[in-house]
């Protein structure tokens, strides 16, 4: 997930916390898939290095996805605008914490949406 991914995340997270839906951003990693088979050239061979070096199963993806979806710890709160990767909440950057990225996270809600 990129900053900006984040962000909306948590922006979306607050302005959904009094109601009983959770919202929280999930990262499968990269996966083996056919998703990527309409690249050309040698965006080819490096997405072949690249998944021979990092990627993993979709099915082991997906199991980032149901986390999100179904799983977590004991105190719900926790997941309100989590960050979800490898099955673990995941503390978000300095940055995404700081008075900066909320601001940012403001200008990112009003901007797209308003």
């Amino acid at each position: 997930m990129s900053v900006l991914d984040v962000l909306f995340t948590r922006a979306l997270a607050e302005k959904l916390a009094h109601t009983p839906t959770i919202v929280n951003g999930v990262c499968p990693g990269l996966c083996y898939t056919n998703i990527r088979s309409n690249i050309g050239g040698l965006d080819v061979l490096a997405n072949r290095i690249a998944e021979l070096l990092f990627a993993h199963t979709a099915e082991v993806g997906s199991r980032n996805i149901l986390y999100g979806a179904v799983g977590g710890p004991a105190n719900i709160e926790d997941l309100r605008g989590a960050y979800i990767y490898r099955c673990d909440l995941r503390e978000p950057s300095d940055y995404v914490v700081s008075y900066e990225g909320a601001v940012a996270q403001e200008k990112i809600w009003v901007r797209h949406f308003f």
